[in-house]
């Protein structure tokens, strides 16, 4: 009798054990994210200790397909050396990156950019007159950019003289003559732009400031698109 109760004992002991590790692998179920997330229908992903959501990562692939990380990153970088000149008022510097944010493919940083510029020549016509050869310069391409052709010679000229044979001003005079219909100033400058810089002869050929003088043989001859 003693043998058959601890028998019977030692069955129910069992029987108890088996139950309660029965109820906690089916608690370990209930509690388990797979199991939760696969009744949601939607299945977040954990990637690099972050949860993204289905949505986020659609929105995620879009954006990079629209800004490729490269391009935003050199608009948001110029964009902001832009932005330190803007606040220190030099405005001139601050143009020639805004203008570097506007040749940019991400399109809101260059409507930014755009309003800023815009601000930067109002500014610039009221500040006093430039000191130095480089603020002539800017001076001239920001009235060239905004086409206040005789503004734009007046301060190019100014540069020439206070630091003659600059490459980058000659060219600038030769767009800003060219643009005001003085062809045969144009076409000196250029000349000389050329002569300074060779790589100047490419660039004509492309700007589309030179495009009042397609069609003459001058200049297809000057910029290398006639041999004769």
């Amino acid at each position: 009798m003693l043998r058959g109760t601890r028998r019977g004992k030692s069955r129910v002991t069992q029987s108890r054990r088996n139950g309660t590790g029965a109820r906690r692998e089916v608690s370990s179920q209930r509690t388990s994210p797979r199991s939760s997330s696969s009744r949601s229908g939607a299945p977040a992903k954990l990637r690099s200790g972050v949860l993204v959501s289905p949505r986020q990562k659609k929105h995620q692939v879009v954006n990079a397909r629209l800004h490729p990380r490269a391009d935003y990153d050199a608009a948001l970088k110029n964009f902001e050396i832009a932005l330190g000149y803007f606040r220190k008022r030099n405005y001139e510097k601050a143009s020639t990156f805004f203008e570097k944010v506007l040749a940019s493919p991400v399109r809101e940083v260059a409507e930014r950019a755009s309003m800023h510029l815009r601000i930067c020549e109002q500014k610039t016509r009221q500040q006093a007159p430039p000191k130095t050869a480089e603020d002539s310069y800017l001076r001239g391409i920001a009235a060239l950019n905004s086409r206040e052709l005789e503004h734009a010679i007046q301060y190019l000229s100014k540069s020439d003289k206070m630091v003659p044979n600059q490459e980058h001003v000659h060219y600038a005079l030769a767009a800003a003559y060219g643009l005001q219909g003085d062809w045969d100033a144009s076409l000196i400058y250029l000349q000389k732009a050329i002569e300074l810089q060779p790589k100047n002869r490419v660039q004509a050929r492309l700007d589309d400031d030179f495009k009042v003088l397609a069609g003459d043989p001058r200049f297809e001859r000057l910029v290398g698109l006639r041999t004769s």
